[in-house]
């Protein structure tokens, strides 16, 4: 739902509507908004699927946000570590999203992120088909 409220978003950006200027910002604001949901779900994703395969989910509260990235990347649950990084400075630079060349900069990620997220969905997909009955 997150992952489509986004898309939906990113798709009234470029719509003709968003030549609009204040429908732009507006269309920004929702993308923003709906990255920064994204985003957040993501990582308890991320987090929530380590703690299924590691021998002590409770050591996900004692490492850094980076290796519990590398241990998804290693558990095959992301396609890469780095992007990781660049999403999180994005979600924390949202807060200053109302300078509108911050506000571009986020969107300049939407696409990678989103290609991002279907990969984790689709990784969680296979981990419940694979969960005995």
């Amino acid at each position: 739902m997150a992952i489509r409220q986004l898309e939906k978003s990113r798709e009234f950006l470029r719509s003709d509507m968003a030549k609009n200027k204040d429908l732009y910002e507006q269309f920004r604001a929702a993308s923003i908004k709906a990255f920064e949901y994204t985003y957040e779900l993501a990582i308890k994703t991320i987090h929530l699927e380590l703690s299924q395969i590691i021998q002590n989910p409770k050591k996900l509260k004692e490492i850094t946000f980076m290796a519990s990235i590398e241990m998804a990347y290693q558990s095959g649950l992301v396609r890469e570590i780095s992007p990781f990084k660049t999403y999180r400075e994005k979600r924390s630079a949202a807060i200053h999203s109302y300078y509108p060349d911050k506000a571009e900069k986020i969107l300049d990620i939407l696409g990678s992120f989103l290609l991002d997220c279907h990969y984790i969905l689709e990784r969680k997909k296979g981990s419940l088909s694979n969960e005995p009955a």
